[in-house]
């Protein structure tokens, strides 16, 4: 603990060496980072747990939260910061207890957190604490036993002595006041703090318990089974929000149980890109780049990109903008609110045409104007970037054979239209093959998702069954006429460009309703002269 306990205390507006800032709108919660593992955990703040963010949002300041398993204090630091609520914060781990003192300290929040170093279990008495490994901001340890989150026994890498307490024994003796909130992230044993929380449970000014749950656990299969019995409420969008697909950790997420139903349903309409803006999409401040930065960073990804000429002149890149960038682009996506559906802009009509669940942000005119603030500025910023003169040579290099063949001689002379914009394909979803009109240069897609889980949803090329048959733009083709031979992989900060042709032919197979809503970037340069 030598490097963050010598953390010199700055003024609010200089940020301290071995500490870093997360901005949010009229403030900014800092947290001490002395090693990698600490950082990580601030660089990955607003994608890590999306959901205990935004329920953390739904808190008044008149609220109670008690934080079991508050690791550093990543979001007891935060919901005091933000909401103004009172935090009783329990954390075992001694090297994690001292840098979740030092963050409420670097914080001034001495009067609004009050921090204990014990577990949270169903029987009250001393025993055995076993760590995993012994490095501050660790996680994955355990009380009474050495377990690991699966509850299955490992080699632990240091034990220490530990005091344990049910919460409804604190709450009962006076040492904490009862709760409207709890948050319950142990590692496994989750089971045996709601087991001492019973009658906590039951009282009425509880109003939601935030539980990690591992669908792979009979003890965690149970609480589902208890919350419903003492009638709380989940919502099926927020527990998909935090599911983990992959991992060590497939299969675990975040259960946000609610004693009112439309409090859940809320929060899973917020989660599911339908509800408001977040304070996490609103707030947060640039990630130490600017967005020339970013652009100088795009232009060179897409230079390096090779182009393909099978089926139709392409080319498709990953790692395009700078990952603490495209972070920045996730926790800053505007709301859908804000977005307006392609059938009010006439571009596609009303009815059965699944391309009608499109909503559009433009970056020209006064698409962006309606965006308030910091999140106003770092759209503006960055739509500024795709409209240069710079930005399109840089696309227009990438197939200059084409444009050689298509255009001849007059190449020269020509003169071109750029157009960018936001993308929201929400609901069933699909484009017929088709090969844009005949105007088009180029198109190009930045996909924009938050994880890697539906590479299906990428935009896709194809081939007509018909040998010799093209379009020269306009009508979207059936699919049944077509083969797929390619879908670009939907997954986050990757991009894809084509140049158009008679027999460019791309579309998007059909996405069912249940699907995430596709988000996208798209960039379409056109002929103007």
């Amino acid at each position: 603990m030598q490097a963050a306990s010598a953390l010199p205390l700055a003024p609010a507006s200089q940020t301290p060496a071995g500490a870093a800032d997360i901005a949010f709108p009229g403030g900014f919660a800092r947290y001490a980072t002395p090693n990698p593992i600490t950082r990580w955990r601030v660089d990955t703040f607003f994608s890590k747990e999306r959901d205990t963010l935004a329920w953390i949002e739904s808190f008044d300041a008149s609220d109670i939260l008690v934080d079991v398993g508050a690791n550093v204090g990543m979001y007891a630091i935060w919901a005091a910061k933000t909401r103004g609520v009172s935090v009783i914060a329990f954390e075992p781990e001694s090297q994690n207890y001292g840098l979740l003192n030092l963050n409420i300290h670097l914080n001034g929040l001495s009067e609004k957190i009050s921090a204990y170093c014990m577990a949270i279990s169903e029987r009250s008495g001393f025993d055995s604490f076993y760590l995993q490994r012994f490095e501050a901001g660790g996680s994955c340890h355990s009380f009474g036993a050495p377990i690991d989150p699966n509850l299955e026994a490992v080699t632990p890498a240091f034990r220490q002595g530990c005091f344990a307490a049910p919460l409804d024994e604190l709450i009962a003796a006076g040492v904490i006041p009862a709760p409207t909130h709890v948050k319950i992230d142990v590692d496994g044993l989750e089971h045996a703090v709601i087991a001492g929380m019973t009658e906590t449970l039951q009282n009425p000014s509880l109003k939601s318990v935030l539980v990690e749950i591992n669908g792979r656990l009979d003890e965690h299969s149970e609480i589902l089974t208890q919350m419903a019995q003492l009638g709380f409420h989940i919502d099926d969008r927020q527990r998909e929000a935090s599911l983990q697909k992959e991992g060590f950790f497939k299969g675990a997420g975040n259960i946000i149980f609610w004693k009112d139903a439309d409090a859940a349903a809320a929060l899973g309409l917020k989660l599911s890109g339908k509800g408001p803006a977040t304070i996490a999409s609103a707030g947060r401040k640039l990630a130490g780049l600017t967005a020339a930065d970013a652009m100088e960073a795009v232009e060179a990804a897409i230079a390096a990109a090779p182009v393909h000429l099978d089926p139709t002149p392409y080319w498709y890149a990953d790692q395009v903008f700078p990952p603490a960038f495209y972070e920045e682009m996730l926790s800053r996506m505007p709301a859908p609110s804000f977005f307006t559906p392609i059938t009010d802009l006439g571009w596609v009509a009303a009815g059965d045409h699944t391309e009608a669940n499109r909503s559009v942000l433009e970056f020209g005119g006064d698409g962006l104007k309606a965006l308030p603030g910091e999140l106003g500025d770092f759209w503006r910023a960055l739509a500024a970037g795709f409209q240069t003169e710079r930005f399109a040579l840089v696309m227009l290099r990438k197939f200059l054979p084409q444009m050689a063949e298509r255009f001849g001689e007059t190449i020269g002379q020509m003169r071109f239209s750029t157009t960018s914009m936001l993308l929201n394909d929400a609901g069933k979803y699909a484009l017929g093959p088709h090969t844009d009109r005949p105007k088009r240069v180029l198109a190009s897609l930045f996909y924009l998702p938050t994880d890697a889980n539906r590479p299906e949803l990428g935009t896709s090329l194809y081939l007509p069954k018909a040998p010799g048959f093209a379009c020269p733009g306009g009508p979207h083709h059936k699919f049944d006429r077509f083969l797929n031979v390619a879908t670009m992989p939907y997954v986050p900060n990757s991009a894809f460009c084509f140049f158009k042709t008679d027999t460019s032919f791309h579309g998007v197979e059909p996405v069912p309703a249940w699907a995430p809503p596709r988000q996208l970037l798209s960039y379409i340069l056109e002929s103007a002269s």
